[in-house]
């Protein structure tokens, strides 16, 4: 008796050549698909490198930004402290009370505006004593007293 499963000779012929013709396609779409992914392994390293890169100068850039804004804000300080200078400094020649008479000479505005240009710049302004056997520098805070002694005896000589 002949099973509904059981295939003649020339059914099961036509079924096996079938079966390896799905095989073979199946074997030809893989070798395509792993050539397919050997191409793009080069280009996801490449694509990888280029994601990290522009992340670093992201960052670099995100850093200078923040340089930038800082040192804007710092010139703009420098500006502001320029600009008081030159609202103190309004004589041609004032002579610093504390500076001896004989010693020195009266600085004029001009040497002054220099000297807080040059110490605004970052450059070291000499110390006024000009007897000192050193090359010493004035500080800051030595600086602020020499204009704001400037103005008190200009404000002194104005209101005589």
């Amino acid at each position: 008796m002949n099973n509904r499963r059981e295939l003649n000779p020339d059914q099961r012929r036509a079924k096996n050549e079938h079966d390896r013709q799905r095989r073979r396609e199946h074997k030809m779409e893989f070798e395509r698909l792993k050539m397919a992914a050997a191409q793009l392994e080069p280009l996801r390293n490449e694509n990888r490198h280029l994601r990290e890169e522009n992340e670093r100068l992201n960052s670099m850039t995100s850093n200078l930004m923040n340089t930038l804004h800082q040192l804007r804000e710092k010139i703009q300080q420098l500006q502001e402290t320029k600009e008081r200078v030159d609202s103190w400094i309004q004589c041609d020649r004032v002579p610093s009370p504390n500076e001896d008479g004989a010693n020195t000479e009266p600085r004029t505005q001009r040497e002054i505006m220099e000297m807080v240009d040059s110490w605004i710049q970052g450059d070291k302004v000499p110390s006024p004593n000009k007897d000192s056997a050193d090359n010493e520098t004035c500080t800051e805070r030595e600086i602020m007293e020499m204009i704001d002694s400037w103005i008190q005896s200009d404000k002194s000589s104005k209101s005589q």
